[in-house]
């Protein structure tokens, strides 16, 4: 992992996830997913290429936050992700250029509720909007999981949409910033 930053409310580095990091970053996403109220909240079906896309491939970003060396929070932007994905998301956001997926958000349940996410949102945003030139963002959320939903839309996401996305429901959100 490649500290960027330190996070100054506690123990906490912003990292940079690295081909080296995947086996950690997988164990984290699997060990988080089982423990979600429903399976169905977070795909885990495609995560091996989905990260060396992102970390080996760079066509995204994938941060953390860490504590001692292990994940507490993750998320990640994919900038390749209307070219990649099933959902077909390109009938609602033709339209739009540099448009990239908001993915893998993740926290250990007792770093939940502290800002971990939307503190993640805004450095992926930052960098991505320099580096790839990110002008808008989608994700996809489970129509039942209220909390990401709820994350989402205080990001400043709207709601555009039912999809069907690796064969399960989805609401597909959006975000514009110029």
């Amino acid at each position: 992992m490649r500290q960027l930053e330190t996070y100054d409310q506690s123990d906490l580095q912003l990292v940079k996830l690295e081909e080296c990091d995947l086996g950690a970053a997988r164990a984290f996403v699997l060990s988080v997913a089982s423990g979600l109220s429903r399976p169905e909240f977070f795909i885990t079906s495609d995560i091996d290429s989905i990260f060396e896309r992102l970390v080996c491939r760079e066509e995204g970003l994938v941060y953390a936050f860490a504590n001692s060396g292990q994940i507490v929070a993750m998320q990640a932007i994919d900038v390749v992700a209307l070219q990649h994905c099933d959902l077909t998301p390109r009938d609602l956001l033709s339209s739009v250029k540099n448009c990239y997926e908001s993915t893998l958000t993740l926290c250990r349940p007792g770093c939940r509720r502290k800002g971990y996410s939307s503190l993640l949102h805004g450095f992926l945003l930052r960098d991505s909007r320099a580096m790839f030139g990110a002008r808008c963002q989608f994700a996809t959320v489970h129509p039942d999981n209220t909390e990401s939903l709820m994350l989402y839309s205080t990001l400043g996401y709207t709601d555009i949409g039912r999809i069907i996305h690796f064969g399960l429901p989805r609401r597909l959100l959006h975000r514009h910033r110029e």
